[in-house]
């Protein structure tokens, strides 16, 4: 699992539309899986590059 921050919520709306599941966790962060993870990047450069620096994502430790 990851860690995915994102203050946009344009791009989130985009990443949920294209499959990516997110789960918010008791700490009020969103998580989503390695794989979901692996599949932002090219979601994000073929339908918002614009929003490329709007989002990190992280391992959960």
């Amino acid at each position: 699992m990851k860690t995915l921050y994102c203050k946009n919520s344009e791009l989130l709306e985009i990443l949920e539309n294209n499959g990516i599941e997110m789960i918010c966790n008791e700490n009020m962060q969103i998580e989503i899986s390695d794989e979901d993870a692996e599949k932002i990047d090219s979601i994000v450069n073929e339908l918002a590059p614009a929003a490329s620096g709007d989002y990190a994502i992280e391992d959960i430790e």
